[in-house]
């Protein structure tokens, strides 16, 4: 089973009611960014060297710190999602939050700060 960070505008949990975050802002947010790439899609490679991509609008990769390999955010249902994100990944995450006046929320509700550490 996975575990995603979510930035969201929910109040307790990533799937809260609220004003979701718009794909339209999400993307121009993604341009505005030289470190992020909308890339229509999500790519992974499987244990046995395949590739998998599947088509989403809302995707973009982050460059993220340097030697490191991409990381997919995935914009889906007013949310913006990342897959077992480091630390690192975290603090990007947060940044973009508060660009979109949202927060970072795990999938159990839990928020997360500036520096990519829990809050509560």
């Amino acid at each position: 089973m996975s575990y995603d960070l979510h930035i969201t505008r929910g109040q307790e949990h990533p799937d809260a009611a609220g004003s979701g975050i718009l794909l339209e802002e999400w993307l121009e947010l993604v341009a505005s960014d030289t470190s992020l790439s909308a890339t229509g899609s999500l790519v992974a490679t499987v244990p046995d060297g395949s590739v998998i991509q599947m088509h989403s609008p809302g995707a973009a990769s982050w460059s993220g710190p340097l030697d490191s390999a991409p990381v997919w955010f995935h914009h889906l249902r007013g949310r913006v999602s990342v897959r077992y994100p480091d630390l690192a990944t975290r603090g990007k995450m947060h940044k973009l939050a508060t660009a979109l006046g949202g927060r970072v929320l795990g999938d159990q509700g839990e928020e997360y700060g500036p520096d990519g550490e829990q809050l509560r």
